[in-house]
């Protein structure tokens, strides 16, 4: 069980690292666009539920 808990506290802090990763280049991404007087593109969320082998 302790090793699991290593496991998944790891995948936390490495998804804590990638958010602010992402928002930084969304950023980036969004400055870039304003730069370039173009448009910005509204937010949008796509998803798709997969499954796996228990």
């Amino acid at each position: 069980m302790f090793l699991i808990c290593l496991v998944v506290f790891r995948q936390v802090k490495l998804w804590q690292k990638q958010k602010i990763i992402l928002k930084e280049a969304i950023a980036l991404y969004i400055d870039t666009l304003r730069e370039d007087n173009q448009p910005i593109p509204e937010p949008s969320i796509k998803a798709k539920a997969i499954s796996v082998a228990a």
